[in-house]
Protein backbone atom coordinates (compact mmCIF):
# COMPACT_ATOMS: atom_id res chain seq x y z
CA UNK A 1 0.00 0.00 0.00
CA UNK A 2 1.03 3.67 -0.82
CA UNK A 3 -0.33 6.44 -0.07
CA UNK A 4 0.22 9.88 -1.99
CA UNK A 5 -2.07 13.08 -2.61
CA UNK A 6 -4.23 11.96 0.07
CA UNK A 7 -5.47 9.14 -1.80
CA UNK A 8 -4.69 4.90 -0.78
CA UNK A 9 -3.07 2.83 -3.54
CA UNK A 10 -2.69 -0.64 -3.82
CA UNK A 11 -0.47 -2.55 -6.29
CA UNK A 12 0.16 0.91 -7.99
CA UNK A 13 -3.54 2.25 -8.08
CA UNK A 14 -5.76 4.17 -6.81
CA UNK A 15 -8.22 1.93 -4.32
CA UNK A 16 -11.25 4.63 -5.52
CA UNK A 17 -10.55 3.12 -9.16
CA UNK A 18 -10.42 -0.54 -8.33
CA UNK A 19 -14.03 -0.05 -6.66
CA UNK A 20 -14.96 1.29 -9.42
CA UNK A 21 -13.91 -1.27 -11.65
CA UNK A 22 -14.99 -4.25 -9.97
CA UNK A 23 -17.40 -3.24 -7.35
CA UNK A 24 -17.55 -3.40 -3.23
CA UNK A 25 -17.05 -4.88 -1.04
CA UNK A 26 -13.97 -6.11 -2.56
CA UNK A 27 -10.90 -8.20 -1.32
CA UNK A 28 -7.49 -6.56 -2.97
CA UNK A 29 -4.30 -8.64 -2.99
CA UNK A 30 -0.77 -7.37 -3.80
CA UNK A 31 1.13 -9.89 -5.22
CA UNK A 32 4.18 -8.39 -4.81
CA UNK A 33 3.89 -8.21 -0.64
CA UNK A 34 3.67 -12.01 -0.91
CA UNK A 35 6.85 -12.35 -2.54
CA UNK A 36 8.48 -10.04 -0.06
CA UNK A 37 7.49 -11.97 3.07
CA UNK A 38 8.45 -15.31 1.18
CA UNK A 39 11.77 -13.64 0.35
CA UNK A 40 12.16 -12.30 3.86
CA UNK A 41 11.57 -15.67 5.66
CA UNK A 42 14.16 -17.14 3.39
CA UNK A 43 16.83 -15.05 2.68
CA UNK A 44 16.52 -14.11 6.58
CA UNK A 45 17.31 -17.57 7.84
CA UNK A 46 20.51 -18.30 7.37
CA UNK A 47 20.23 -22.41 8.24
CA UNK A 48 20.28 -24.85 5.50
CA UNK A 49 18.87 -26.92 4.21
CA UNK A 50 15.43 -25.11 4.85
CA UNK A 51 12.25 -25.68 3.11
CA UNK A 52 9.17 -22.91 3.41
CA UNK A 53 5.67 -24.60 3.31
CA UNK A 54 2.85 -22.11 2.52
CA UNK A 55 -0.07 -23.23 4.96
CA UNK A 56 -2.48 -22.91 2.74
CA UNK A 57 -5.47 -23.14 5.01
CA UNK A 58 -4.85 -18.64 5.78
CA UNK A 59 -5.89 -18.48 2.46
CA UNK A 60 -6.46 -21.12 -0.40
CA UNK A 61 -6.91 -18.72 -3.15
CA UNK A 62 -5.28 -20.36 -6.07
CA UNK A 63 -3.57 -17.06 -7.49
CA UNK A 64 -1.89 -16.83 -4.23
CA UNK A 65 -0.67 -20.59 -4.31
CA UNK A 66 0.91 -19.92 -7.34
CA UNK A 67 2.66 -17.53 -6.54
CA UNK A 68 4.58 -18.74 -4.01
CA UNK A 69 5.20 -22.34 -5.36
CA UNK A 70 7.31 -19.95 -8.19
CA UNK A 71 9.40 -18.53 -5.42
CA UNK A 72 9.65 -22.26 -3.96
CA UNK A 73 7.08 -22.51 -1.63
CA UNK A 74 5.77 -26.22 -0.80
CA UNK A 75 2.61 -26.38 0.89
CA UNK A 76 1.15 -27.98 4.02
CA UNK A 77 -2.16 -29.00 3.71
CA UNK A 78 -4.94 -30.19 6.67
CA UNK A 79 -7.09 -31.48 4.74
CA UNK A 80 -8.31 -33.21 1.09
CA UNK A 81 -9.53 -29.95 -0.11
CA UNK A 82 -6.66 -28.40 0.48
CA UNK A 83 -4.77 -30.74 -1.23
CA UNK A 84 -6.98 -31.10 -4.68
CA UNK A 85 -6.96 -26.76 -4.33
CA UNK A 86 -2.74 -27.34 -4.83
CA UNK A 87 -3.25 -29.77 -7.40
CA UNK A 88 -5.17 -27.21 -9.56
CA UNK A 89 -2.62 -24.78 -8.90
CA UNK A 90 0.18 -26.80 -9.94
CA UNK A 91 1.13 -28.49 -7.06
CA UNK A 92 3.08 -32.59 -6.94
CA UNK A 93 2.62 -34.27 -4.46
CA UNK A 94 6.19 -34.59 -3.77
CA UNK A 95 5.34 -30.79 -3.01
CA UNK A 96 2.79 -31.31 -0.23
CA UNK A 97 3.16 -32.51 3.55
CA UNK A 98 -0.43 -33.24 5.06
CA UNK A 99 -0.69 -32.43 8.70
CA UNK A 100 -4.29 -33.31 9.77
CA UNK A 101 -6.03 -33.79 13.16
CA UNK A 102 -8.89 -36.33 13.78
CA UNK A 103 -7.96 -37.68 10.19
CA UNK A 104 -10.60 -40.31 9.34
CA UNK A 105 -10.02 -43.61 7.82
CA UNK A 106 -10.95 -42.33 4.41
CA UNK A 107 -8.57 -39.37 4.62
CA UNK A 108 -5.50 -41.60 5.32
CA UNK A 109 -6.51 -43.02 2.22
CA UNK A 110 -6.20 -40.33 0.19
CA UNK A 111 -3.34 -39.17 1.65
CA UNK A 112 -1.55 -42.96 0.70
CA UNK A 113 -3.62 -42.97 -2.76
CA UNK A 114 -1.40 -39.62 -3.50
CA UNK A 115 1.63 -40.29 -1.97
CA UNK A 116 1.99 -37.28 0.23
CA UNK A 117 4.13 -36.93 3.17
CA UNK A 118 2.07 -37.30 6.80
CA UNK A 119 2.52 -35.45 10.05
CA UNK A 120 0.97 -37.70 12.03
CA UNK A 121 -1.24 -36.25 15.05
CA UNK A 122 -1.87 -39.37 17.29
CA UNK A 123 -0.42 -42.64 17.88
CA UNK A 124 -3.88 -43.65 17.05
CA UNK A 125 -3.69 -42.28 13.42
CA UNK A 126 0.05 -43.84 13.05
CA UNK A 127 -1.39 -47.19 13.45
CA UNK A 128 -4.52 -47.04 11.42
CA UNK A 129 -2.02 -45.32 8.86
CA UNK A 130 0.18 -48.40 8.86
CA UNK A 131 -2.54 -50.25 9.33
CA UNK A 132 -4.21 -49.24 5.88
CA UNK A 133 -0.49 -50.15 3.94
CA UNK A 134 1.29 -47.15 5.08
CA UNK A 135 5.30 -47.96 4.60
CA UNK A 136 8.31 -45.95 5.26
CA UNK A 137 8.12 -42.14 6.51
CA UNK A 138 6.24 -40.58 8.45
CA UNK A 139 6.86 -37.36 11.18
CA UNK A 140 5.29 -37.25 13.99
CA UNK A 141 3.40 -33.31 15.12
CA UNK A 142 4.25 -32.93 18.79
CA UNK A 143 2.69 -31.19 21.28
CA UNK A 144 5.79 -29.46 23.41
CA UNK A 145 3.54 -27.33 26.28
CA UNK A 146 4.88 -24.36 24.71
CA UNK A 147 2.03 -21.57 25.46
CA UNK A 148 2.09 -18.97 23.04
CA UNK A 149 -0.89 -17.40 20.75
CA UNK A 150 -2.68 -14.50 20.69
CA UNK A 151 -5.86 -15.92 21.85
CA UNK A 152 -7.06 -19.48 23.80
CA UNK A 153 -8.65 -20.38 20.86
CA UNK A 154 -5.52 -20.37 18.50
CA UNK A 155 -2.76 -21.73 21.36
CA UNK A 156 -2.13 -25.06 20.44
CA UNK A 157 0.51 -26.66 22.14
CA UNK A 158 -0.22 -27.06 25.56
CA UNK A 159 -1.63 -29.82 27.59
CA UNK A 160 -4.86 -27.92 27.39
CA UNK A 161 -4.91 -28.25 23.28
CA UNK A 162 -6.04 -31.20 20.76
CA UNK A 163 -3.27 -31.07 19.43
CA UNK A 164 -0.22 -33.46 18.61
CA UNK A 165 1.36 -36.63 20.37
CA UNK A 166 2.26 -34.76 24.32
CA UNK A 167 6.19 -35.11 24.74
CA UNK A 168 6.22 -37.91 27.57
CA UNK A 169 4.40 -40.13 24.83
CA UNK A 170 6.92 -40.01 22.18
CA UNK A 171 8.77 -43.39 23.23
CA UNK A 172 5.38 -44.97 22.95
CA UNK A 173 5.17 -43.40 19.58
CA UNK A 174 8.47 -44.55 18.65
CA UNK A 175 7.83 -48.00 19.77
CA UNK A 176 4.50 -48.74 17.45
CA UNK A 177 6.35 -47.19 14.55
CA UNK A 178 8.83 -49.56 14.96
CA UNK A 179 6.23 -52.51 15.65
CA UNK A 180 4.82 -51.72 11.98
CA UNK A 181 7.84 -51.21 10.39
CA UNK A 182 7.91 -47.35 10.06
CA UNK A 183 10.87 -44.84 10.45
CA UNK A 184 9.96 -41.65 12.21
CA UNK A 185 11.73 -38.80 9.65
CA UNK A 186 10.36 -35.37 11.29
CA UNK A 187 9.57 -34.02 14.46
CA UNK A 188 6.76 -31.34 13.94
CA UNK A 189 5.53 -28.75 16.22
CA UNK A 190 2.71 -25.69 15.99
CA UNK A 191 2.21 -23.23 18.52
CA UNK A 192 -0.36 -21.14 17.78
CA UNK A 193 -1.33 -17.86 15.85
CA UNK A 194 0.11 -14.32 15.41
CA UNK A 195 2.94 -14.55 17.72
CA UNK A 196 5.77 -11.99 17.62
CA UNK A 197 8.15 -12.62 19.50
CA UNK A 198 10.87 -15.43 19.02
CA UNK A 199 11.54 -16.86 22.47
CA UNK A 200 8.44 -19.54 22.02
CA UNK A 201 9.70 -20.38 18.65
CA UNK A 202 13.60 -20.99 20.57
CA UNK A 203 12.00 -23.03 23.91
CA UNK A 204 9.97 -25.24 21.70
CA UNK A 205 12.87 -25.98 18.86
CA UNK A 206 15.02 -26.93 21.87
CA UNK A 207 12.48 -29.27 23.20
CA UNK A 208 12.12 -31.07 20.06
CA UNK A 209 15.85 -31.52 19.59
CA UNK A 210 16.16 -33.12 23.01
CA UNK A 211 13.70 -35.47 21.46
CA UNK A 212 15.49 -35.90 18.47
CA UNK A 213 18.46 -37.56 20.06
CA UNK A 214 16.12 -40.53 20.78
CA UNK A 215 15.15 -41.05 16.84
CA UNK A 216 18.14 -42.10 14.21
CA UNK A 217 16.37 -42.12 11.48
CA UNK A 218 15.19 -38.28 12.05
CA UNK A 219 15.69 -35.59 8.83
CA UNK A 220 13.90 -32.95 9.55
CA UNK A 221 13.14 -30.44 12.71
CA UNK A 222 9.43 -28.64 11.71
CA UNK A 223 8.40 -25.46 13.46
CA UNK A 224 5.23 -25.23 11.67
CA UNK A 225 4.19 -21.56 11.73
CA UNK A 226 2.27 -18.98 13.89
CA UNK A 227 5.15 -15.64 13.14
CA UNK A 228 2.71 -12.80 13.35
CA UNK A 229 2.50 -9.53 11.28
CA UNK A 230 1.80 -6.62 13.21
CA UNK A 231 -2.17 -5.51 13.65
CA UNK A 232 -2.60 -3.10 16.12
CA UNK A 233 -0.49 0.22 15.95
CA UNK A 234 1.55 -1.08 19.07
CA UNK A 235 2.65 -4.21 17.71
CA UNK A 236 6.27 -4.39 16.43
CA UNK A 237 7.70 -6.31 13.29
CA UNK A 238 8.34 -9.63 14.36
CA UNK A 239 12.56 -9.67 13.83
CA UNK A 240 13.24 -12.60 11.17
CA UNK A 241 17.22 -11.74 11.33
CA UNK A 242 17.15 -11.94 14.95
CA UNK A 243 15.44 -14.99 15.37
CA UNK A 244 17.30 -16.46 12.00
CA UNK A 245 20.85 -15.92 14.00
CA UNK A 246 19.28 -17.51 16.78
CA UNK A 247 17.96 -21.03 15.16
CA UNK A 248 20.70 -21.39 12.89
CA UNK A 249 23.26 -21.21 16.05
CA UNK A 250 21.08 -24.19 18.18
CA UNK A 251 20.76 -26.09 15.22
CA UNK A 252 24.42 -26.00 13.38
CA UNK A 253 25.58 -26.83 17.30
CA UNK A 254 22.82 -29.83 17.79
CA UNK A 255 23.82 -31.16 14.13
CA UNK A 256 27.91 -30.38 15.04
CA UNK A 257 27.52 -32.24 18.71
CA UNK A 258 25.40 -35.16 17.20
CA UNK A 259 27.10 -35.28 13.98
CA UNK A 260 24.02 -35.48 11.99
CA UNK A 261 22.38 -33.11 9.66
CA UNK A 262 18.67 -31.87 10.24
CA UNK A 263 16.79 -29.83 7.92
CA UNK A 264 14.83 -27.31 8.86
CA UNK A 265 10.65 -26.96 7.74
CA UNK A 266 8.67 -23.94 8.64
CA UNK A 267 4.93 -23.82 7.53
CA UNK A 268 3.69 -20.34 7.32
CA UNK A 269 0.35 -18.80 6.77
CA UNK A 270 -0.55 -15.55 7.97
CA UNK A 271 2.94 -14.09 7.87
CA UNK A 272 3.21 -14.45 4.20
CA UNK A 273 -0.17 -13.43 3.14
CA UNK A 274 -2.08 -11.09 5.60
CA UNK A 275 0.02 -7.76 4.74
CA UNK A 276 -0.95 -9.11 1.21
CA UNK A 277 -4.60 -8.33 1.18
CA UNK A 278 -7.10 -5.01 1.50
CA UNK A 279 -10.72 -5.03 2.27
CA UNK A 280 -12.63 -1.95 0.43
CA UNK A 281 -16.02 -1.74 1.72
CA UNK A 282 -18.48 1.89 0.60
CA UNK A 283 -20.13 3.63 3.40
CA UNK A 284 -23.78 3.26 3.34
CA UNK A 285 -25.21 4.46 6.15
CA UNK A 286 -24.49 6.93 9.32
CA UNK A 287 -26.38 7.14 12.80
CA UNK A 288 -24.93 10.56 15.08
CA UNK A 289 -24.58 9.82 18.48
CA UNK A 290 -27.51 10.33 20.44
CA UNK A 291 -27.99 11.48 23.92
CA UNK A 292 -29.21 8.81 26.03
CA UNK A 293 -29.20 9.72 30.50
CA UNK A 294 -25.64 10.97 31.04
CA UNK A 295 -23.96 9.17 27.79
CA UNK A 296 -24.02 9.68 24.42
CA UNK A 297 -24.44 6.36 21.69
CA UNK A 298 -21.96 5.48 19.40
CA UNK A 299 -21.57 6.67 15.90
CA UNK A 300 -22.77 4.01 13.91
CA UNK A 301 -21.24 3.60 9.98
CA UNK A 302 -22.80 1.48 8.24
CA UNK A 303 -21.09 -0.40 5.34
CA UNK A 304 -21.71 -3.06 2.65
CA UNK A 305 -18.95 -5.29 4.07
CA UNK A 306 -19.44 -7.56 7.46
CA UNK A 307 -17.67 -10.22 9.42
CA UNK A 308 -18.64 -12.34 6.83
CA UNK A 309 -15.30 -11.20 5.56
CA UNK A 310 -13.66 -10.88 8.47
CA UNK A 311 -14.73 -13.43 10.96
CA UNK A 312 -11.87 -12.50 13.06
CA UNK A 313 -13.29 -9.04 14.33
CA UNK A 314 -16.49 -11.27 15.91
CA UNK A 315 -14.50 -14.23 17.29
CA UNK A 316 -11.17 -12.16 18.36
CA UNK A 317 -12.14 -8.82 18.37
CA UNK A 318 -9.07 -8.64 15.70
CA UNK A 319 -7.64 -4.98 15.41
CA UNK A 320 -7.48 -4.06 11.52
CA UNK A 321 -6.53 -0.38 10.68
CA UNK A 322 -9.27 1.61 8.95
CA UNK A 323 -8.16 4.03 6.28
CA UNK A 324 -10.80 6.41 4.30
CA UNK A 325 -9.63 5.52 0.67
CA UNK A 326 -10.02 9.49 -0.68
CA UNK A 327 -8.52 11.27 2.81
CA UNK A 328 -6.01 9.29 4.04
CA UNK A 329 -3.64 11.55 5.45
CA UNK A 330 -6.59 13.88 7.03
CA UNK A 331 -6.48 13.96 10.80
CA UNK A 332 -9.17 12.10 12.76
CA UNK A 333 -12.16 14.03 14.06
CA UNK A 334 -14.54 11.66 15.21
CA UNK A 335 -15.13 8.12 16.96
CA UNK A 336 -16.86 5.92 15.52
CA UNK A 337 -17.89 2.38 15.04
CA UNK A 338 -17.47 0.86 11.22
CA UNK A 339 -20.18 -1.45 11.36
CA UNK A 340 -21.24 -4.73 9.00
CA UNK A 341 -24.29 -5.13 7.10
CA UNK A 342 -25.51 -8.06 9.05
CA UNK A 343 -28.41 -8.60 11.28
CA UNK A 344 -26.11 -9.23 14.18
CA UNK A 345 -25.37 -7.22 16.95
CA UNK A 346 -21.82 -8.48 17.21
CA UNK A 347 -21.16 -7.24 13.49
CA UNK A 348 -18.91 -4.43 14.40
CA UNK A 349 -15.78 -4.28 12.48
CA UNK A 350 -13.75 -1.66 14.03
CA UNK A 351 -14.80 -0.08 17.48
CA UNK A 352 -14.31 3.43 18.57
CA UNK A 353 -11.41 4.48 15.25
CA UNK A 354 -10.73 8.17 15.26
CA UNK A 355 -11.53 8.98 11.64
CA UNK A 356 -12.34 12.03 9.52
CA UNK A 357 -16.04 12.95 9.07
CA UNK A 358 -17.38 10.20 6.84
CA UNK A 359 -20.29 10.29 4.48
CA UNK A 360 -22.64 7.65 1.98
CA UNK A 361 -20.25 6.77 -0.41
CA UNK A 362 -16.95 7.15 1.08
CA UNK A 363 -14.74 4.09 -0.02
CA UNK A 364 -13.08 2.57 3.89
CA UNK A 365 -10.48 0.62 3.19
CA UNK A 366 -9.42 -2.41 6.11
CA UNK A 367 -5.75 -3.69 5.92
CA UNK A 368 -4.35 -6.87 7.05
CA UNK A 369 -6.83 -9.17 5.26
CA UNK A 370 -4.85 -12.03 3.41
CA UNK A 371 -4.88 -14.34 6.40
CA UNK A 372 -8.41 -16.01 7.54
CA UNK A 373 -10.35 -13.59 5.82
CA UNK A 374 -11.63 -15.44 2.51
CA UNK A 375 -10.57 -18.56 3.42
CA UNK A 376 -13.70 -18.14 6.30
CA UNK A 377 -15.90 -16.01 4.48
CA UNK A 378 -19.44 -16.89 4.72
CA UNK A 379 -23.12 -16.31 3.26
CA UNK A 380 -25.17 -15.62 6.45
CA UNK A 381 -27.82 -13.02 5.73
CA UNK A 382 -27.93 -14.77 1.75
CA UNK A 383 -25.38 -11.95 1.14
CA UNK A 384 -22.81 -13.24 -1.78
CA UNK A 385 -19.31 -13.28 -1.40
CA UNK A 386 -17.12 -10.81 -2.94
CA UNK A 387 -14.66 -10.73 -5.51
CA UNK A 388 -10.98 -10.96 -5.14
CA UNK A 389 -8.63 -8.64 -7.30
CA UNK A 390 -4.75 -9.01 -7.32
CA UNK A 391 -2.74 -6.17 -8.31
CA UNK A 392 0.78 -5.20 -9.16
CA UNK A 393 2.50 -2.68 -11.03
CA UNK A 394 -0.55 -0.53 -11.96
CA UNK A 395 -2.37 -3.64 -13.78
CA UNK A 396 -5.57 -5.71 -11.52
CA UNK A 397 -6.64 -8.88 -12.70
CA UNK A 398 -9.97 -10.69 -11.21
CA UNK A 399 -9.21 -13.61 -9.33
CA UNK A 400 -11.98 -14.37 -7.93
CA UNK A 401 -15.93 -13.61 -8.99
CA UNK A 402 -18.06 -11.83 -7.62
CA UNK A 403 -21.13 -14.37 -6.58
CA UNK A 404 -24.46 -13.29 -7.14
CA UNK A 405 -28.09 -14.49 -5.77
CA UNK A 406 -28.37 -17.09 -7.93
CA UNK A 407 -24.67 -18.58 -6.39
CA UNK A 408 -26.78 -18.76 -3.01
CA UNK A 409 -28.94 -21.64 -5.10
CA UNK A 410 -25.56 -24.38 -5.54
CA UNK A 411 -26.88 -27.05 -4.34
CA UNK A 412 -30.19 -26.81 -3.31
CA UNK A 413 -32.50 -28.74 -4.09
CA UNK A 414 -35.70 -26.98 -6.07
CA UNK A 415 -38.15 -29.35 -6.60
Amino acid sequence: MEIADNQVYLGGISAERLADEFGAPLFVIEEDVIRRQYRTIFEGIPYRPLTVFYACKANWNIQIMRVLSREGALLDACSPGDVHLAFAAGYRPEQIMYTGYAVSDEELDFVLEHGLALNVDSLSQLIRYARRGGKGRVGVRVNTGVQAGFHLHVTSATPASKFGVHINQLDAVRNSASDYGLKIVGLHTHLGSDILQSEPFLRALDILLIAAERFEDLEYIDLGGGLGVPFAPEDQPFDVAAYGQLLNKRLVEWCTQHGRQLSLYLELGEYLVAESTYLLMRVTDIKPAVTVGNANTPIFVGTDASFNHVFATAIYNAYHTMLVANRATEPGGLHVNICGNLMQAGDILAKERLLPALHDGDLLVMTNCGAYAMCRASRFNARPLPAEVMVKDGHARLVRKRETWKDLLTNQILD
